[in-house]
C-alpha cells in the first residue's frame, strides 16, 4: 500500500525562502517578519528548505546581508552545500525557483502560518501514533488500566518540548468523578491564596479592561513592582513573588522611562520584562509555561495587551467560541502552577453612561464568561478621577473611586465609588449655588452639570435635609 505523505506545504515553504531573498524593501521586511514570528527550522518538512533557512538565520544573527549570492556562499563556507546537493542538484537554480515561487513578499506571514500549521499537524500525528499503540492495549482485559495511564504519562514526559507544544497540561486521570454530598463535605480543600486580598487570587485568569491611553499600563506596572518587591499596591498589602510583565505594545525605552518615573534608582530582581512573544498557539503558551517552570516563586504574569497574545480569530467560526477558547489554555496554565494571570484589554469604542460594565468589554460574552475575575477601569481622558469596577468568582463585587497623578504615574484609591460620586456631585451643586445670587432650579443645575433632573432633585433634597441648602420661592435653591 502506498504510504501517505504527512501534512506539509512545500509551495509555502519555498515562498517563505523566496520572500526573504527578494531584493527590495518588501524582501527586507519579510526577513524581519519571519524572524519575529519565531519560525524555526523544525517547522519545515523539506530537508532542503530547512538547511537553507538555517543558513539564513545564521547570517541574520551575525548581521550579514542576505541575498541569493551570500546565502550560497554561507552554505559553502559552513560545509552545508554538499548536504544540500543530496536533495537539490543545483542550489543556485533552486533558490532562483524559490524567488519565482513567491507571489509577493507582503504575504510572507500568511505563508509562515501555513507552514506552522502543517508542522503542528505532523507533530500531532506522530504523537497520535505513539499514544495510539498504548491505547490499543486497553482492549486486552488482562492489562491494568492504571499501568497504561502511567506509561502514557511517561511517554508524554519523554517527548519533552514536543509534547508540551501540543499537550501543555496533561488532563487529570479522573475525567468524570461523581461525589456524594457526604464525600464533598468531607473533602479537605486547600484555602485559596491571594496576591492581593479579595482582588487577585492565585491560580486564576483575570482581565482588566479600559479605554486606550487611560492609565491601565501604569496601574499594571505599579502592581508588578509591588509584587516583585513585596510592597503595597493601591495602599493594599501584596504577596511577594516573581513577576513576568509582557509589555507587548511598548519597547524597552518606554518601559525604562516609566520604571524611572515610578521608582527611580530601584532595581527589583524578581521583576522580569518581555516585549515580544509568539501568539499563544504559535508557541507563546509554551514560552510562558517554561518561564513558570524555571521560576519556582512565580506569582504573577501580566499580558499587556491580550490582543497581542491571543491567536488570530477565525472569522468563519463562532466569535463566542473563539473568545472562550482563547482563555481556556491560560486557565490550564494558571491552575497547573498556581499563578495569577492578568490580561490587559480594551473597552468597546462606543460606550454609554449607565451601561453594565461587563457589556463595555471588547469582545463577546464568551470572553467575559470564561474569565475568572474582571475589572473595568472607566476614566475620561482629560479627567484625573476614575472608577474601577470589579466582579468575579473569587472576589467581592464592588467599585472604587480612583485618582491618577500624571506627574508621578501613580494611581490611588479615593474611596467607595458610589459614595465618592455622591459627594462629588454634592460639591458641584454647592459650588454652583455659591456663585448664584438668586438661586437656581433643579433643571438649571442639571443643564449646567449635564445630569438627569431627577438625580439633581434627589441630591438637593438630601442637601436640604443636611441643612446645606434652602428652598426658596419659584422652586429655586440657595446655599446656606
Amino acid at each position: 500500500m502506498k504510504s501517505r505523505t504527512p501534512p506539509c506545504d512545500i509551495d509555502a515553504e519555498r515562498a517563505i525562502l523566496g520572500a526573504i531573498l527578494t531584493q527590495d524593501d518588501d524582501g527586507k521586511k519579510a526577513l524581519q517578519q519571519v524572524v519575529d514570528s519565531f519560525l524555526s527550522t523544525d517547522h519545515f518538512y523539506s530537508t532542503a528548505n530547512s538547511i537553507i533557512y538555517s543558513a539564513i538565520l545564521t547570517m541574520h544573527e551575525a548581521g550579514k546581508p542576505v541575498d541569493l549570492v551570500t546565502v550560497i556562499r554561507e552554505l559553502r563556507d559552513s560545509n552545508h552545500e554538499e548536504e544540500l546537493t543530496k536533495y537539490v542538484s543545483d542550489p543556485m537554480h533552486y533558490l532562483d525557483e524559490c524567488i519565482d515561487a513567491c507571489p509577493t513578499p507582503k504575504n510572507v506571514i500568511f505563508y509562515v502560518d501555513i507552514v506552522k500549521d502543517k508542522a503542528r499537524r505532523r507533530l500531532m500525528l506522530r504523537q497520535g501514533l505513539k499514544l495510539g499503540k498504548l491505547m490499543e492495549s486497553v482492549d486486552d482485559e488482562s492489562v491494568n488500566v492504571d499501568d497504561v495511564y502511567a506509561e502514557v504519562q511517561e511517554l508524554v514526559e519523554d517527548m519533552g518540548e514536543e509534547a508540551e507544544e501540543i499537550i501543555p497540561f496533561l488532563p487529570r486521570k479522573e475525567v468524570f468523578k461523581v461525589y456524594s454530598d457526604t464525600e464533598l463535605q468531607a473533602l479537605e480543600i486547600e484555602r485559596r491564596t491571594y496576591i492581593v486580598d479579595d482582588w487577585l487570587p492565585q491560580g486564576t485568569v483575570n482581565l482588566i479592561a479600559g479605554k486606550g491611553k487611560t492609565g491601565k499600563s501604569w496601574l499594571m506596572l505599579a502592581l508588578a513592582i509591588a509584587v516583585a518587591s513585596g510592597g503595597k499596591w493601591l495602599d493594599m498589602n501584596v504577596s511577594q513573588g516573581e513577576v513576568l510583565y509582557l509589555s507587548l505594545e511598548d519597547d524597552p525605552a518606554r518601559m525604562k522611562d516609566r520604571r524611572s518615573k515610578l521608582c527611580p534608582g530601584e532595581i527589583y530582581k524578581d521583576l522580569y520584562n518581555a516585549f515580544n512573544i509568539p501568539l499563544s498557539g504559535a508557541g507563546g503558551l509554551k514560552y510562558l509555561s517554561q518561564w513558570v517552570k524555571d521560576h519556582k516563586r512565580a506569582k504573577l504574569i501580566i499580558i499587556d495587551t491580550f490582543q497581542r497574545f491571543r491567536d488570530r480569530i477565525n472569522i468563519r467560526a463562532s466569535i463566542y467560541q473563539e473568545d472562550y477558547n482563547a482563555i481556556t489554555p491560560l486557565q490550564g496554565l494558571a491552575q497547573a502552577f498556581n499563578v495569577c494571570i492578568l490580561l490587559v484589554h480594551h473597552l468597546k469604542k462606543a460606550t454609554y453612561q449607565g451601561e453594565d460594565p461587563l457589556d463595555l468589554i471588547s469582545g463577546s460574552t464568551g470572553l467575559s464568561g470564561s474569565i475568572d475575575n474582571l475589572f473595568v477601569l472607566s476614566r475620561e481622558r482629560i479627567q484625573a478621577d476614575a472608577t474601577l469596577f470589579k466582579v468575579g468568582r473569587d472576589i467581592t463585587e464592588g467599585s472604587v473611586a480612583m485618582k491618577f497623578d500624571q506627574t508621578f504615574g501613580l494611581w490611588s484609591i479615593l474611596g467607595d465609588a458610589e459614595e465618592y460620586r455622591m459627594s462629588k456631585e454634592r460639591r458641584d451643586i454647592l459650588d454652583l449655588l455659591e456663585d448664584s445670587k438668586d438661586g437656581m432650579t433643579p433643571t438649571e443645575i442639571a443643564t449646567l452639570l449635564q445630569k438627569r433632573v431627577d438625580s439633581i432633585k434627589f441630591l438637593l433634597a438630601k442637601l436640604e435635609q443636611d441643612d446645606f441648602v434652602l428652598r426658596v420661592r419659584y422652586g429655586k435653591y440657595i446655599k446656606k
